[in-house]
């Protein structure tokens, strides 16, 4: 489980998901709001760094997917953040329609 006390903003991560479209405010809905709202992958490695995918709804609505490196402490630094699509989105609406009940 990727566990959220602080994330870690810096230009580079802000400017990549600023590519996308994506803003801090809505990456952290998506981080805090985990529990309640989100699907969440497995850390795995990649580029010698342990991460964690994490879907979501941010408050304005947008399903996102973000892409964090889990850190020292529960500290998590988005490394990416993108609209949900495809499989990532049909698994996470499947998992948001089987909480309702």
């Amino acid at each position: 489980m990727c566990k959220v006390a602080e994330v870690l903003w810096d230009d580079d991560n802000v400017d990549h998901l600023a590519e996308h479209q994506v803003g801090p405010g809505e990456a952290e809905d998506v981080l805090y709001e985990r529990n309640i709202r989100s699907l969440e992958s497995d850390p795995y490695v990649r580029e010698g760094e342990s991460r964690c995918l994490v879907l979501g709804r941010s408050r304005g609505g947008r399903e996102l997917a973000i892409v964090v490196a889990l850190l020292p402490r529960d500290w998590v630094r988005p490394v990416t953040g993108y609209d949900m699509e495809g499989d990532a989105r049909d698994a996470w609406r499947r998992r948001k329609r089987g909480r309702k009940r």
